[in-house]
């Protein structure tokens, strides 16, 4: 047998040998599938039962999805009727707020002008209170004043009336003197003697040298009066005239009218450029 023969044959052999393993192979992997196919079989039945049970539970849950989503849209719809109506509400509420708003600013504006109006009726009355106690005052000035000018009327009337009694009661005397001196006159003249002669006193003035002070001053009804440290018993008279003279200076002061007469003393009224500064000490004289 040649070597090529011998190499066929070996291969030969070693083919088959592999083609029965093979085949062995291939019978013990086709029942190997085989089983495989089976179970998958079953796990194929298992999992379309799974599929139409779940299949089932889900068309279940799609109809109950149904249900609850219809009857959220039936809740939605409810829902949305409150809302449209708490909207319309809320609406009427706004217009009513707004409405409250406009009458709100129309009230503070009334109220501001209130205020200003109370303000200003405020500042009047403190003005009609000053005013009031402006009068008040005024008011009692002019009663003060009022009882000062009673006062002083009833000074100047009781002034007036001693005035007008030492008036007449000049007047008579004047009366009674110019007669007693028409008398005197006339049987003077008969008896040859005028009467200028014996007007003149010995010295050569027509009153006689008296001399004496000031014991007190008094202003009544405006005048100026005083008393004097003479009177009848040293020839003073009514209607008299005193020089005043300031005691020391010799500074003329004014007159003094004697408008009455006592023993020893008078009191006459005081004129002259500085008759209201004349005081108790001053001299008076009837001749300088």
């Amino acid at each position: 047998m040649s070597p090529l023969t011998k190499l066929f044959v070996g291969l030969h052999v070693l083919l088959s040998a592999m083609l029965v393993a093979g085949v062995i192979v291939f019978v013990n992997k086709q029942e190997s599938f085989q089983l495989q196919s089976t179970s998958a079989t079953a796990r194929a039945v298992r999992a379309e039962s799974l599929v139409n049970d779940a299949a089932k539970e889900h068309t279940a849950q799609i109809a109950t999805y149904v249900i609850a989503v219809n009857s959220a849209n039936a809740t939605i719809d409810g829902l949305k009727g409150q809302i449209i109506a708490a909207q319309t509400k809320n609406n009427e509420q706004a217009a009513t707020i707004a409405d409250s708003s406009t009458k709100m600013t129309l009230q503070m504006a009334q109220n501001a002008k209130l205020a200003e109006g109370l303000t200003a009726s405020q500042a009047a009355q403190s003005k009609l209170n000053d005013a009031v106690a402006e009068l008040r005052t005024d008011l009692d000035t002019r009663l003060t004043e009022g009882s000062q000018l009673n006062a002083r009327i009833s000074e100047l009337t009781n002034s007036l009336e001693v005035t007008e009694r030492e008036r007449k009661y000049a007047v008579e005397q004047l009366t009674q003197a110019r007669a007693d001196n028409g008398k005197l006159s006339g049987q003077l003249q008969q008896l040859g003697v005028q009467p200028e002669q014996l007007a003149q006193p010995a010295g050569g003035g027509l009153v006689p040298p008296i001399n004496g002070v000031i014991r007190d001053v008094d202003q009544i009804a405006g005048s100026t009066y005083a008393t004097i440290s003479v009177g009848s018993a040293d020839s003073v008279s009514r209607g008299m005239q005193f020089n005043i003279v300031e005691r020391g200076t010799g500074k003329f002061l004014g007159m003094l009218t004697v408008t009455a007469v006592e023993a020893n003393e008078a009191s006459g009224r005081i004129t002259g450029p500085a008759g209201a500064s004349v005081q108790p000490g001053a001299e008076v004289k009837t001749q300088l």
